[in-house]
Formats: C-alpha cells, sequence, structure tokens
C-alpha cells in the first residue's frame, strides 16, 4: 500500500501530538552515519577550538620569535659598530706603531751613525790606517767641480747627504795612497743603501779621488749583500767593538 500525502499529514499530526516518538522515528529512518552527524559535528568544533587556541599560541610564539630576531639583529648592528670602530683603533695603532718603528730606526740608524763616526777604526782598522772623518766641502775638487758645473746640483746635494765620509791611508810601500771611503749606514742595509753609497764614491772617482764605497750596519738583507759583492763595496756589520776586527768586514 503507498504512502500517501494524507498518511503523511496524519504521521506529522502523530508526531506533535507525541514529541518523544520523533526519536524513534529518526532512528528508523536515518542511518547511523546521518544519526553520528551531531556528535561529529561537536568533535569538529571542540577541535577547531584547540586549533585555534593552538594556532594563537603560535602566533604568540611567532611574535616572541620575531621580537628575540629583532633584539638578536640590534646587537648584531651593535657588534658589527664595534668591530668597525676597533678596527678604526687597530688602525690607528698600527699606523702610530708603524710611525713608531720608523722613528725608533731613524734613531738607531743616527746612534750608529755615530758610533761609526767616532770608532772608525774599529770597523775598518783591517783595510785603513790613520781613518778620519771629513766633511765633502773639505775637499778642494769638490768645491771647483761644484762651482765650474762639473756636476749637477743634485750630484752636490747627494754627495752632501752622505753619511759619513772619510780619509784614511791604504796599502803599504810604493802602492801607499789615500783613499776616500763613502760610507752609508743603515740599521738594516738594503740594495737602496749599497747602491746609494757606489753612486756617492763614484762622483768623488770622477773628480780625480781615489774612493770606495762602504755601508754600516746592524744587519743586511741577503740581496744588499749580492749586490755589494757585484759593486765591490764593503759591508761593515755592527757587533761588538772589542770583536775581532776581520769579522766586521767583508770585502
Amino acid at each position: 500500500m503507498a504512502f500517501t500525502v494524507t498518511d503523511f499529514n496524519d504521521l506529522v499530526q502523530l508526531l506533535n501530538a507525541h514529541p518523544e516518538w520523533r526519536g524513534e522515528l529518526r532512528r528508523l529512518v536515518l542511518t547511523d552515519d546521518i544519526l553520528e552527524l551531531p556528535a561529529i559535528v561537536r568533535d569538529l568544533a571542540e577541535a577547531q577550538k584547540r586549533t585555534e587556541a593552538r594556532v594563537e599560541e603560535l602566533a604568540e610564539a611567532q611574535r616572541r620569535t620575531e621580537a628575540r630576531v629583532e633584539e638578536l639583529a640590534e646587537q648584531m648592528r651593535e657588534l658589527a659598530a664595534a668591530q668597525t670602530d676597533m678596527q678604526r683603533v687597530q688602525k690607528q695603532v698600527l699606523q702610530q706603531l708603524g710611525k713608531l718603528a720608523e722613528d725608533m730606526a731613524d734613531v738607531k740608524g743616527y746612534v750608529l751613525e755615530q758610533r761609526y763616526r767616532t770608532h772608525a777604526s774599529a770597523y775598518f782598522g783591517t783595510r785603513y790606517r790613520n781613518l778620519r772623518v771629513i766633511e765633502p766641502s773639505s775637499l778642494e775638487r769638490v768645491e771647483e767641480a761644484y762651482a765650474e758645473g762639473q756636476f749637477t746640483p743634485g750630484e752636490w746635494r747627494s754627495l752632501n747627504k752622505l753619511d759619513v765620509l772619510m780619509r784614511g791611508t791604504v796599502g803599504i810601500g810604493p802602492d801607499k795612497r789615500e783613499e776616500l771611503l763613502a760610507l752609508e749606514v743603515s740599521w738594516i742595509i738594503d740594495i737602496s743603501d749599497v747602491e746609494r753609497a757606489y753612486e756617492r764614491a763614484n762622483i768623488l772617482r770622477r773628480l780625480g779621488y781615489a774612493a770606495r764605497a762602504g755601508v754600516g750596519g746592524h744587519d743586511i738583507l741577503e740581496s744588499a749583500k749580492n749586490r755589494a759583492r757585484e759593486l765591490n763595496v764593503l759591508i761593515a756589520l755592527d757587533g761588538n767593538l772589542d770583536q775581532d776586527e776581520e769579522s766586521l768586514i767583508i770585502g
């Protein structure tokens, strides 16, 4: 027998009259899955609340992380600025130390030059006798040559910048003669010291003087030593003044 609209209206009236029948009707009409939907929806709603709470916790953690990252970034900026300041100070200190080293080298070079002036025989006594310090301007031929334009003002200045000029006697018997020693003094002798002494001795030789170039110092670079040997330049190394003279002279 077909279920008609009249039957449906009668059913609705009965359910309205007996609300307690609705649950039993739903149980009969609906499947278990559909009946479980309200509970599932409640569970989903509860899970959504928990998810939202967790998302809020994560958002708060993210905010704390961002704040910490910004704090660390600020510390890194401060550290970078401090490092820049330190590098600038370090550069200034290194520059000052370099200048101090140059000043000390000048002082040591000056002291060493004075020592060569006052103790010339202690360094060169094996080659020269009656060795004494003189000034380039005391040489007649130097004054005459300059007056006659035989060498340039630059050569004149170079000759007068010679650290030490000495006159001594070399050889014996028929070979005995006077010789000038053009000496450049530096704490550490380099090639430029050797070549400068050689050039200044050459100026004197050009004027007719018997002249020898020499360099004196506390130590000498190997390249300078080789160059001195090539140019036949005397090398005097500053050791102990009572040290055997022959160990102080090379050449």
